[in-house]
């Protein structure tokens, strides 16, 4: 064989200039790598969806219990009053199903979710594709609820709770992902592989063995989680209610059997809203830094407004600060004397209603303080020399004598309630009291007798 040396002038290109040709099988390698990638972060993204999504719900649910009772739920990222109204949400009926909050159901619907995220992280093929199916019916079913709940929302309450709001974004993202993710897996939806089988628990296959342990730890994990909250949630608010039932219904026995314990005619001079022919007299004993009173304060005035003829609400000072109330040992609401004598000028400037709105329904319960209502005042169309009347002795005496007033009666809770002479030391609940003025006063006419009261009618106000 003959043999020809290279010339040195002969070219010979470099081996590492050559182009690389892949496979196609390490082209499927690589493919396959970005799809594992892919698929593992929307599992991952998935499950952190359901994790904001109860953690965002136990907000709700802290809301709707501080409502119940009798507080204020100012939320995680809206406050008490205005367009972003969190409280108006969680006090409107909408806020409960069966007898519980609804961002209860809610958290147990997210700790289903966050279990089937889970069972869709770890499993793979059939058994995959069943959990990410019934997650993405369960996600559907929730964003239906949810459109009717934002009408709700805004069409009949006309305010937005913007934690509510998140829950429903979290609804149509876990939608949007759990069908794609359901969708790139091949083959058909086999339910029944969402559930242990006995058969490769019992098998020698330790593939399978090993699937279905893990399957069946995380269900028995789920089921635990749901069994818990369901138990946590429930037992205080059932003993909650079953308390607040047993008050009603003693309250309804009085107004029906018993003897008044209060002379409403004692109340002739305090400020009062409503016809003196009511039915119905409520006098409160609060303080505008408090946010129960707040809560009763709202629920009455929507009471009056829906009916008008029925009711008759009277206001007493009882600020709940050693400063001017001898009661009290420490400054629980530092600017409560302070706001009292406010709404002593007010009263005496005919204007004592308006100032009981805007303070109780108007402004947050954050801004009720001296410095943000002496700014504000003007601005919300009250007399600026309200402020020194405030300073002044009038003022002050006329605190105190609500305050003696209040130690005189048994009074001696904030908020104190009296209904047609019956005295409630501390209140009711709101949806305890929506009860007794609903059912047991207006419909069944219990206590709205005018022989019940010791003295004559209360007059009109100055």
């Amino acid at each position: 064989m003959d043999y020809t040396p290279a010339s040195p002038t002969d070219s010979v290109t470099p081996a590492a200039s050559a182009p690389v040709s892949r496979s196609p099988i390490a082209h499927a390698a690589v493919g396959s790598g970005y799809r594992v990638v892919l698929a593992t972060a929307g599992s991952l993204l998935i499950a952190a969806l359901c994790i904001c999504g109860a953690l965002v719900s136990a907000v709700l649910l802290r809301d709707d219990l501080d409502v119940f009772a009798g507080g204020i739920a100012q939320g995680l990222f809206c406050g008490g009053v205005g367009l972003f109204d969190c409280h108006a949400v969680a006090a409107h009926e909408s806020a409960w199903f069966l007898g519980f909050p609804l961002a209860a159901w809610g958290l147990f619907f997210y700790i289903v979710m966050t279990g089937l995220s889970i069972c869709g992280l770890v499993l793979r093929g059939p058994d995959q594709k069943a959990a990410l199916a019934i997650m993405t019916i369960l996600a559907a079913l929730a964003v239906a609820l949810d459109v009717y709940l934002a009408w709700v929302m805004l069409a009949r309450i006309k305010v937005i709770c913007l934690n509510c709001a998140a829950t429903y974004g979290v609804n149509v993202a876990l939608l949007l992902l759990c069908r794609l993710r359901e969708r790139a897996i091949g083959g058909a939806i086999r339910w029944r592989h969402m559930l242990p089988s006995p058969r490769k628990l019992l098998g020698k296959d330790l593939a399978e063995y090993y699937g279905e342990t893990l399957k069946t730890g995380v269900l028995l994990l789920t089921l635990a989680a749901t069994g818990f909250a369901f138990y946590t949630v429930t037992v205080p608010v059932r003993e909650l209610a079953e308390h607040g039932l047993r008050e009603v219904k003693l309250l309804a026995l009085r107004l029906k059997e018993g003897e008044p314990d209060v002379d409403m005619g004692r109340f002739a001079d305090q400020p009062a809203i409503g016809p003196l022919e009511a039915p119905i007299y409520i006098a409160v004993a609060g303080d505008f830094q408090c946010p129960y009173c707040r809560s009763i304060a709202n629920l009455l005035e929507e009471l009056r407004v829906a009916h008008p003829t029925k009711l008759r609400l009277i206001f007493v000072q009882s600020p709940i600060s050693k400063t001017c109330n001898p009661a009290i040992e420490e400054d629980t609401h530092p600017d409560a004397c302070w706001l009292a004598a406010l709404g002593a000028c007010a009263h005496r400037e005919g204007r004592f209603w308006p100032l009981h709105h805007w303070l109780f329904d108007e402004l947050a319960l954050a801004d009720v303080t001296r410095e943000s209502v002496t700014r504000r005042l003007a601005g919300a169309g009250f007399d600026a020399a309200m402020i020194a009347c405030a300073d002044s002795a009038d003022a002050r005496a006329a605190v105190a004598a609500d305050v003696a007033l209040c130690r005189e009666l048994g009074l001696t809770a904030t908020p104190s309630l009296v209904i047609n002479g019956f005295v409630k030391r501390g209140g009711y609940f709101p949806w305890m009291l929506r009860q007794i003025i609903t059912k047991h006063m207006i419909q069944d006419g219990l206590g709205c007798e005018w022989k019940h009261f010791v003295g004559p009618p209360v007059p009109a106000p100055r």
